[in-house]
């Protein structure tokens, strides 16, 4: 029989977009529309931090649990101390892509768990007619992947993907991408960066798990994607009732409507409503869960 979670936390404007947990379970984040609230281990009133961007899509403790990495930008859990990467990724983009007249954007980054590799994506927005309406390909997707000097590994570069929703995630050496059918993982080789791209299925959610990649694609299989960029399933029956997929080491949890759940079925817990991200500690002992549309904050600890 399922367990259910227990509600401790509402986002002040009804939506949550990503949640994180610390490895010790005692500090917790979310992100709700351009901000990024964070928990101390008595859960009581979080402290809130505006950050640019679309910061809060990547949310991620640091194995110390001192330093939360919010895209591109780091926060120091004591003191709620920002800090900004230490070269801008958008100086000289139009020029480096190759555009003129055109807005550039930074929205999402994702910094690998050694921390000597910095993903950053964006788009690209051409000049148009307000009075004609945008064409389907109107903007475009690019990224890049960034030392921890702010220096280039990747020069920024178009991807060939229509626009969907963005997935990001870190990896011990590396970072990973999927948006639409494209995923891209970029892994550090010496002084410089390996790239590998991959056209599967339309890719519902990413993790990782260990060194593997592990997509969720849209008919419910999932595939694990190595460090060589090898794809490989599964191994078991497509959930296409999963919409997330997450990982404590190589044990891997599924969202499905009112539901999260292991792989193997043997721990189920049931929520109220359809889950927008979840997150476990990497022990498995908590499991968070921010739902929409309401904007609540679900904990769990784990038998």
């Amino acid at each position: 029989m399922a367990e259910e979670l227990a509600r401790w936390a509402h986002l002040p404007d009804g939506w949550g977009s990503a949640v994180a947990i610390s490895d010790d379970g005692r500090s917790c984040a979310a992100a709700s529309q351009g901000r990024v609230f964070l928990w101390d281990a008595a859960r009581t009133r979080p402290r809130s931090l505006l950050l640019p961007g679309e910061s809060g899509q990547a949310l991620r403790f640091r194995p110390d649990g001192e330093t939360l990495l919010c895209g591109a930008y780091r926060v120091a859990v004591a003191t709620s101390d920002v800090l900004a990467p230490s070269n801008s990724p958008v100086t000289a983009l139009a020029q480096a892509l190759g555009v003129r007249d055109t807005v550039v954007t930074v929205d999402t980054a994702a910094r690998s768990g050694d921390g000597r590799a910095l993903l950053v994506i964006g788009q690209i927005v051409p000049p148009r007619d307000p009075a004609t309406p945008p064409p389907d390909d109107v903007f475009s997707r690019w990224c890049g992947v960034l030392d921890a000097d702010g220096a280039w590994l990747l020069p920024p570069e178009r991807v060939a993907a229509r626009l969907g929703r963005m997935m990001v995630v870190s990896l011990p050496t590396g970072v990973a991408m999927a948006v639409g059918r494209i995923v891209l993982r970029f892994e550090r080789q010496g002084d410089g960066i390996a790239k590998t791209t991959l056209t599967l299925d339309a890719v519902r959610s990413l993790c990782a798990s260990c060194t593997d990649v592990v997509a969720l694609l849209e008919g419910g299989e999932l595939v694990h994607i190595d460090d060589r960029g090898r794809v490989t399933p599964g191994g078991r029956e497509p959930l296409p009732a999963a919409r997330l997929v997450r990982a404590d080491g190589p044990r891997l949890w599924v969202a499905a409507p009112r539901r999260i759940a292991t792989l193997d079925g043997a721990t189920a817990l049931e929520v109220a409503d359809e889950v927008r991200d979840f997150a476990v500690t990497k022990a498995g002992g908590r499991i968070v869960a921010a739902l929409e549309p309401r904007g609540e904050i679900f904990e769990r600890t784990l038998p």
